[in-house]
């Protein structure tokens, strides 16, 4: 790095400069040779909002990437682009770093246009880094981009989905209750895609019910005559088989076992100081939560309790998905 005082080459550990004395700032740390915008493209009259949208979903993709990519090269590549992510929102959700960026941009902008006859290259990653074009290629030459372009899209959904009170929270976690046993919620999807099996099998099977049904009654007609009896045990053959064609129709063989699941209620503590109740319903099957985990979430807002669907830990950098049943 240099010191923006004298523009000696300064050792990054190192807090003065041993030219001019100047302290150096965690500003000046934060500054290196990588335009920002170019490599998320973003647009430097990006707003805030817009550049934690991108931010999430870059950090999304490539969490993703470094955590279940079978190929080394691809893990280190999202490692690497995680790293400039992590740089990156220090500097620009920052509105007194932005403008020290900014402004560090232009002047190396202007510079490097002043001396453009011996320094034609614009501002760009040393040899030994890939361009930021390279970073959104994959290795057979497709743009990665679109990709993530669902997890944007769904930002942009947003205001719909508050009208179902679907809400995404973001903050620390400062308190994680121990586990306890819970039925599960009602699942309104699986409870339709029943009903809809249902109708189509009675509609479908029932000739086959029924001829099977016309075949044991004359099978039971023909063993009552053949072997008569005053209990008519024939018929009560018949009436046990189908009292056990309705039981399995009508139980819990097909409509679904009602199983406990594991319930874990967590706090979480938001930018504006506020906490709230998160309530995890299911085995957490990728990811984790602890205390002091910077995390966001997603879900339904049940009387103030927030019902998580999904989310995703910045410090572990891994999606948190659940198996709610």
């Amino acid at each position: 790095m240099k010191c923006n005082r004298c523009g000696l080459n300064i050792n990054f550990e190192t807090k003065y400069c041993s030219a001019c004395g100047n302290t150096l700032t965690k500003q000046d740390e934060l500054m290196v040779d990588i335009n920002y915008y170019e490599l998320f493209e973003l647009s430097p009259n990006s707003t805030l909002k817009d550049i934690e949208k991108r931010m999430r979903a870059l950090t999304r993709f490539w969490g993703n990437r470094a955590n279940i990519s079978s190929k080394i090269e691809q893990r280190h590549e999202a490692e690497r682009m995680l790293q400039y992510l992590s740089k990156a929102e220090l500097i620009l959700l920052d509105p007194q770093k932005r403008t020290y960026y900014d402004q560090s941009l232009f002047n190396k902008k202007k510079a490097v246009q002043k001396n453009k006859s011996n320094t034609p290259t614009p501002i760009q990653f040393s040899t030994q880094e890939n361009s930021s074009n390279d970073f959104f290629t994959n290795n057979s030459g497709e743009t990665i981009p679109e990709i993530y372009s669902e997890d944007i899209q769904i930002e942009q959904k947003s205001n719909f989905r508050n009208f179902f009170w679907y809400t995404i929270l973001k903050g620390t976690v400062v308190n994680v209750d121990p586990t306890y046993m819970s039925h599960p919620d009602f699942r309104w999807d699986f409870f339709l895609i029943k009903i809809v099996i249902f109708v189509v099998a009675v509609f479908v099977i029932s000739p086959i019910i029924i001829g099977i049904m016309l075949g044991l009654i004359v099978a039971s007609a023909i063993f009552s005559f053949m072997f008569p009896s005053r209990t008519r045990h024939g018929y009560g053959f018949l009436s046990s088989i189908l009292s056990h064609m309705l039981s399995f129709i009508f139980t819990k063989h097909l409509l679904g076992q009602k199983e406990m699941v594991s319930v874990r209620d967590i706090r979480l503590r938001d930018h504006l100081g506020q906490e709230h109740l998160i309530r995890i319903k299911g085995e957490i099957v990728s990811g984790n939560i602890n205390v002091g985990d910077e995390i966001e979430v997603e879900g339904f807002n049940r009387g103030g309790t927030i019902m998580f669907r999904r989310g995703w830990n910045k410090r572990i950098r891994s999606e948190i998905r659940v198996k709610r049943r």
